[in-house]
């Protein structure tokens, strides 16, 4: 278990600091790799505070598993699916949550878990317990979430635990959790406007700028020309909102400067299987309007 939550903070970590198309994608992988058994969803949505309706900008899954369970890339196929057509999430939210964070079992927001919209996607699968934890992304569009649902597999219990299935889940996201919502702060501080996503042919001529090679040496390596290059370089500039070729590289690394870098991440709203929403609700309300000493 150990050697699984390393590799998985090195994957975490590692995570890009630019909205690439796969950002959801690698995420969903860094997490699944937690433990066997376990299946992971991300998306990068807005949440209509009023309806709970969703506008999702980009998912992904991924599947951790051994043989023994028969067909998982069918499973999976099956969540991308359900994920990607979601329009609400159905749950019954503890106050302060989409400002704070939360993670939480899924049955814990929803006396009639299973038919929420977000239950529902595991209805027909061999997952169960799903738990959900909410990043808000950006503070000036706070209807802005990274939204990741995680199962595992009811017939594996991890060696050596005498957790819940749901708790181990919530224990395991709570350590991740200031990783990966400094990463999507980072990477995802403008995806509102669709136009500023990377795409494919754009990340991998921005890895080569990073390796050092000239925009000439580039157009040689993707049979491309120099001016193509030239172009795809300028959209890069204005996606990341750089000036300069220095800065273009520093912030696809993840550099942030002093004045942009990202404040301390809120405690989450953490829900375990024996702790009730209203014995949130004190305790948050107290640490929201608390005056420094």
């Amino acid at each position: 278990m150990t050697n699984r939550i390393i590799q998985s903070t090195q994957r975490i970590c590692s995570l890009p600091s630019i909205p690439t198309q796969d950002w959801a994608s690698l995420t969903a992988e860094a997490i699944a790799t937690t433990s066997l058994n376990t299946i992971v969803g991300i998306l990068i949505s807005r949440i209509d505070p009023e309806t709970g309706l969703l506008t999702t900008m980009s998912s992904g899954v991924s599947q951790n598993s051994d043989s023994q369970f028969g067909n998982m890339s069918a499973e999976s196929i099956h969540f991308q699916d359900k994920l990607d057509r979601l329009k609400s999430h159905g749950l019954n939210l503890p106050p302060h949550s989409t400002s704070l964070g939360l993670i939480s079992p899924i049955s814990k927001l929803n006396e009639n878990a299973r038919n929420s919209p977000l239950g529902s996607i595991f209805s027909s699968l061999s997952f169960t317990n799903p738990t959900v934890m909410l990043i808000p992304i950006n503070k000036e569009h706070p209807d802005l979430f990274l939204i990741c649902l995680c199962a595992m597999n009811p017939n594996h219990t991890p060696e050596g635990s005498s957790e819940s299935e749901s708790d181990t889940i919530v224990n395991t996201l709570s350590h991740f959790y200031d990783i990966i919502a400094e990463k999507a702060r980072i990477a995802l501080e403008h995806v509102t406007n669709p136009k500023v996503w990377l795409t494919d042919r754009e990340h991998e001529i921005l890895d080569q700028l990073i390796l050092g090679l000239s925009v000439r040496q580039i157009a040689e390596n993707l049979n491309r020309s120099t001016h193509t290059v030239h172009d795809h370089v300028k959209n890069l500039h204005k996606k990341l909102h750089a000036s300069s070729r220095g800065e273009l590289i520093a912030k696809s690394l993840g550099y942030q400067s002093k004045m942009n870098r990202c404040s301390p991440t809120n405690n989450p709203l953490i829900l375990r299987e024996k702790v009730s929403i209203e014995e949130l609700k004190p305790i948050h309300a107290r640490k929201i309007t608390r005056q420094p000493s």
